[in-house]
């Protein structure tokens, strides 16, 4: 069932039965079919039935819950994949990618423009299709599910969704391209809880055509159509990015193809301190309750002790 669409004013009346759509869609689905999913909700249900957590697939889905309860099985899929079941019932964060996931991260082929686009949506900076900047395949998925899962906690995000721009300039790879990382980033799309509005492969090579073919065939039928080819010299791409509304001066990456990590490095660097901040808050809370805990029981003895004191004076 299709609920209608807004940007900015979702009524509560409709959110509430879109999330029991859900519910009832994500029941529907045979038990074999969403074998990560239960595991998940074993392990967390309070994390797994939030509704907060949940209005993050309805969003990507414009609010069709059946596509929104397949996003959600694929969702916990590939983060068992990527990350086991231990992180399966919480957000990741930084400290779960290991050294070479963060080097993958702190390379700078993949960052977040520091500006939207005109329709103030957040735009996803890939560069030279996210090739050769990993050991193995497994380092850059992590690394691109760490980000775009970060951007989803968002509201905008999730309501607005994310632009993709894939700076293929300056040559191809010497080593070619990983086609199955391809393969995988594509069903990432389909699984992360945001929607990709659309998607500007940027190239000066013909060679780069059958990798754009090629990943085209793997993304789904929303973003497929919202494919535009954006060929020419760096200044020409520039040019071509801002009619479509694409802040391209913001793009991290010079004339000569130089790729830029100052703005990424500081994002990076606000996600460590914010993530630092919520594990102390977290820390603090834990030791609260442990503290009282042991009031109670404390409390209770003394009650006890008391209670015993009292019946000996009473029979002495």
């Amino acid at each position: 069932e299709l609920l209608p669409f807004a940007e900015e004013n979702e009524p509560k009346s409709l959110v509430r039965q879109a999330l029991n759509n859900l519910d009832s869609e994500i029941k529907s689905i045979p038990t074999e079919k969403k074998v990560a999913f239960m595991k998940a909700f074993m392990r967390s249900p309070d994390y797994v039935n939030n509704p907060k957590f949940l209005l993050k697939f309805l969003r990507a889905e414009m609010f069709d819950a059946a596509s929104a309860a397949k996003r959600i099985t694929r969702h916990f899929e590939e983060k068992l994949k990527l990350f086991g079941d231990e992180a399966l019932g919480r957000e990741i964060v930084l400290s779960d990618l290991d050294e070479d996931d963060m080097e993958s991260l702190k390379s700078g082929y993949l960052q977040v423009l520091s500006e939207p686009d005109h329709s103030n949506r957040k735009v996803l900076f890939y560069y030279k299709a996210v090739s050769g900047c990993y050991k193995k395949r497994e380092n850059i998925l992590r690394a691109f599910w760490y980000m775009v899962n970060t951007l989803s906690m968002n509201e905008d995000v999730q309501k607005l969704g994310i632009v993709n721009v894939v700076y293929n300039l300056g040559g191809f790879p010497k080593n070619g391209i990983d086609y199955e990382k391809s393969r995988r980033v594509a069903k990432l799309f389909l699984a992360i809880p945001v929607r990709f509005n659309s998607f500007y492969p940027c190239l000066d090579e013909t060679a780069w055509m059958t990798v754009v073919e090629t990943f085209a065939v793997m993304i789904d039928r929303f973003l497929r159509i919202r494919l535009l080819l954006v060929r020419g010299t760096h200044d020409e791409v520039l040019y071509k990015l801002k009619a479509v509304g694409v802040p391209a001066d913001a793009l991290p990456v010079k004339y000569d193809n130089k790729l830029l990590l100052d703005s990424h490095l500081k994002w990076l660097e606000e996600q460590r301190n914010v993530e630092a901040k919520e594990e102390h808050k977290k820390e603090g809370e834990i030791l609260y309750e442990e503290r009282a805990k042991m009031f109670l029981q404390t409390d209770t003895m003394s009650d006890l002790l008391g209670s015993t004191s009292m019946f000996y004076q009473s029979i002495g």
